[in-house]
């Protein structure tokens, strides 16, 4: 953001003392100047630091986190699903990503609480648009035209124009909202998806023993439907 100061009264006071009145602005720049003044300017400094610069920050990390933690977690569950590659530190290092990686999408969520830069770039279109013609009517003298002739009777006029740096926050916000909502989204898929087979089958892999046939003594009937003695379902045996 760019301010410019127009005007009789800056124009006498850049010829005279050399005071220069462009200034260009940052998100650091900015939230240090809130506080500049001092008192309960430091409070509002923190609030604005929080909400412009901190807030965001802290989510693309958190962000940035769960993306990265998806990849050890993809590999492990993998691994784990095959008996064979199923070992304790891989369950362990499974247990711990996966923990880490819940606690990560909580924390997305409620950090976009603590981001505004929909308010920011809402309120700094309103400055572009409002702020020339609230200060052009603060002291309006013949003598400022004399000073500055191009600008009138105007004594001061303050404008702030958004430069090109600042479609750089809007297209972050945009990536921001929309990876936020698409983490929530994978979030929420895979805690209804189960991580193992529970259907009932076991699966049979090279190696292991043949389980026994059931008894000769048991009716066809019985065999056939699926069933033992207890009306329970026989396991089945998927050979892979």
């Amino acid at each position: 953001m760019q301010r410019l100061v127009f005007g009789g009264g800056p124009a006498l006071i850049h010829e005279v003392v050399g005071m220069v009145w462009e200034q260009e602005y940052s998100l650091i720049t900015l939230v240090k100047t809130t506080g500049d003044a001092g008192g309960w300017d430091t409070f509002l400094m923190l609030t604005f630091g929080m909400f412009v610069v901190v807030g965001p920050i802290l989510r693309a990390v958190c962000l940035t986190l769960n993306a990265c933690l998806g990849i050890p977690v993809a590999l492990l569950q993998d691994c784990i699903e095959r008996p064979r590659h199923r070992t304790t530190v891989r369950l362990a290092l499974y247990q711990a990503t996966t923990q880490l990686q819940r606690a990560l999408r909580p924390a997305i969520d409620c950090l976009g609480a603590f981001c505004s830069w929909e308010v920011l770039i809402v309120a700094l279109i309103m400055i572009q648009l409002e702020m020339p013609s609230i200060t052009d009517t603060i002291y309006q003298d013949d003598k400022c035209q004399e000073a500055d002739p191009e600008h009138g009777r105007t004594c001061i006029e303050v404008q702030f124009n958004a430069l090109d740096t600042f479609l750089v926050v809007v297209v972050s916000f945009f990536i921001l909202t929309g990876a936020s909502a698409f983490a929530m989204t994978l979030a929420s898929s895979e805690d209804e998806q189960p991580l193992l087979n529970d259907e009932g089958e076991k699966r049979y892999e090279y190696g292991q023993p043949i389980p026994q046939r059931q008894a000769a003594f048991m009716r066809n009937d019985h065999v056939n439907s699926g069933y033992n003695n207890d009306d329970e379902p026989l396991e089945q045996i998927v050979f892979i």
